[in-house]
């Protein structure tokens, strides 16, 4: 993990996801790339803050003081970290938040995304959700989400919420537990009125899966829980988690309207951090 990306809208929580990458980088000798998108019509100002076109001069002189200032304060941020010792460059973009955060993404090959985010609630949750759920939703980089401040080396204990999946998701615990030398709490959650697992069933899979996947320093667990998600918060509630690892399948469209996210509504509710995974 080399190349992390880390989005700001310059809040807290966006403060709090550029210290904990700044921690990251330095453990993984990796660098960052800092990206602010300004909410501008893209169509009437350039990056460089010039007026394409326009009869309002007021309108074109603070837009361009507004460019400016926030092109200082995104320079104040890419300085804190060049000055932890973190290579670091950023962006300034004008546009739709999510659209030019996705771009990034694409485009530039990053190995992982660390944002902050204050999640959503009510409404906002069900029919919009935030621009950190959509990242969640469509990135096919790993998404760390902050939401407090946290110390890298006071993370302990990683919850690994797991249906059994081989895939990519395994190396990548794998590596982060070796990275942060850490101890992994393999978790199952199932619900007894609607899947065949038992309690002693899911345990000896989640054996089974512990040992062919080859993990140290690791236990089992497993919960019986309604909700995927609600057990995923209690279990690591319970235990005192500092990281919850667990994959998201990406539903967009109707699939996402009907099923929803599990990886999403545990980022949006975990005041721990979650790192998300496409599986």
């Amino acid at each position: 993990m080399n190349n992390i990306l880390v989005p700001t809208d310059f809040s807290k929580e966006a403060q709090y996801a550029l210290d904990f990458a700044i921690q990251w980088a330095k453990k993984a000798n990796a660098s960052i790339t800092l990206l602010h998108v300004l909410e501008l019509p893209s169509s009437s100002f350039s990056i460089m803050g010039e007026a394409y076109s326009s009869n309002d001069d007021f309108d074109n002189v603070f837009t361009t003081k507004l460019i400016e200032k926030t092109k200082a304060t995104l320079q104040e941020w890419e300085d804190q970290a060049t000055s932890a010792g973190v290579e670091t460059t950023s962006h300034l973009k004008l546009g739709n938040i999510f659209k030019h955060i996705y771009n990034k993404i694409t485009e530039n090959g990053f190995d992982l995304i660390i944002m902050g985010s204050t999640g959503a609630s009510g409404l906002q949750e069900i029919l919009i959700g935030s621009n950190t759920e959509k990242v969640i939703r469509h990135s096919e980089v790993p998404v760390i989400t902050i939401k407090e401040p946290t110390d890298l080396t006071a993370i302990k204990n990683m919850v690994y919420a797991t249906d059994f999946g081989h895939n990519q998701s395994v190396k990548l615990a794998k590596y982060i537990q070796e990275l942060l030398g850490i101890n992994v709490h393999l978790l199952k959650v199932y619900n007894t009125n609607r899947w065949s697992y038992t309690s002693e069933s899911a345990k000896s899979e989640l054996q089974r899966f512990a040992k062919d996947e080859e993990f140290d320093n690791f236990t089992i667990n497993v919960i019986d829980s309604p909700f995927v998600e609600d057990g995923i918060l209690e279990f690591s509630q319970k235990i005192g988690a500092d990281l919850i690892f667990m994959g998201t399948h990406g539903y967009t469209g109707v699939p996402h309207l009907l099923w929803g996210s599990r990886a999403e509504s545990v980022a949006n509710h975990s005041k721990k951090p979650v790192l998300t995974v496409k599986v």
